[in-house]
């Protein structure tokens, strides 16, 4: 843009030493390359959208980016910081952890640009019951699922070996959603407009949910990733969504029954609907003998709200395209 800038100074002198009758056609020519130049620098100042969402508990491996984790890793060896941890709309069969411009987290890189050590966020039980937290940042209405995969350090998982071990949904602890027996591993995304909605403004603001989910009874290692996957529902309706009824007998708006059905949804998340892939580093270890001393899944429903079932919308619609937006 200095470039244009040079070339308004050039026109600028012409103008001032040229007859009067040249004059309206350099005065044209200038609007011209003002106009170029205001749409340039635009460009450059264009906000990105809100985006959708992200796993922030366990935290995933681009949250972790984003907060830096400086306090655990130090100087260089923290992570290369991330500015759009709700961004990654790529993953899958492309890339399992997600993908945003050229940041790829099935290999997580340190500030060096070098490979991260292994930061595991959180330690289970097999078969344990586990609270995922999530927060969307833009709401497109959907579902949540997660996935476990038991790997190496510096190994990047199949996706086979995530669908092999998918976690069970039980119980949506903010908003009442229940299971659906048609989609075990699905857990449904509450509405915008829904009365009790939390809304976190920390970092990157958004809607937060917490949905409890059982591991795998046979799944334990040192280091496994789970993979959580947030399909969108605001372009076209997953199959089975005309046939899950919650709140029971009232089939409110949690999604828009009057959109098509989406044909056979991408592996990689190109298409609809938009999707989105993260990934959280945790240990799983064997269950202990008395399960007794298990975690028990009741201590984990301190903000269960089963009775949100029955009280889940107000009057409007509920599309909350845009946190912003909707909230502003």
């Amino acid at each position: 843009w200095l470039a244009w800038l040079k070339l308004l100074q050039i026109q600028h002198r012409k103008y001032h030493s040229t007859p009067v009758i040249m004059q309206n056609h350099l005065q044209k020519a200038t609007l011209h390359v003002m106009v170029l130049l205001v749409t340039l620098i635009s460009s450059f100042l264009v906000v990105p959208s809100a985006s959708h969402g992200m796993m922030t508990s366990p935290r995933s491996r681009n949250v972790c980016a984003f907060e830096k984790d400086r306090r655990l890793f130090g100087g260089s060896n923290a992570p290369k910081a991330e500015d759009c941890p709700h961004c990654l709309n790529l993953g899958g069969t492309l890339a399992r952890c997600g993908l945003t411009a050229n940041r790829n987290y099935d290999f997580p890189k340190n500030s060096r640009g070098e490979p991260m050590p292994v930061n595991v966020q959180a330690t289970y039980e097999e078969g344990e019951e586990i609270v995922i937290e999530t927060k969307l940042t833009a709401h497109h209405k959907g579902h949540i699922t997660v996935k476990a995969c038991k790997i190496s350090p510096g190994e990047v998982p199949s996706q086979d070996c995530f669908d092999e071990n998918p976690l069970v949904f039980v119980k949506d602890l903010l908003y009442g959603a229940k299971p659906d027996e048609n989609y075990p591993d699905r857990a449904y995304v509450a509405p915008f407009n829904h009365k009790k909605k939390v809304l976190d403004r920390k970092g990157v603001p958004g809607m937060m949910f917490r949905h409890r989910f059982r591991l795998p009874q046979s799944l334990r290692g040192d280091l496994v990733l789970l993979q959580w996957h947030y399909i969108t529902a605001n372009s076209c309706n997953p199959e089975g969504y005309d046939d899950y009824d919650w709140p029971k007998g009232k089939r409110t708006n949690w999604y828009n029954r009057n959109l098509v059905a989406c044909n056979d949804i991408p592996g990689d998340g190109r298409g609809m609907p938009e999707q989105f892939w993260n990934c959280a580093e945790v240990s799983i270890r064997p269950r202990r003998n008395n399960p007794d001393e298990s975690i028990s899944s009741e201590s984990l429903d301190d903000q269960s709200t089963d009775e949100s079932a029955e009280d889940t919308n107000d009057a409007s619609d509920g599309s909350g395209e845009d946190f912003f937006s909707d909230e502003e």
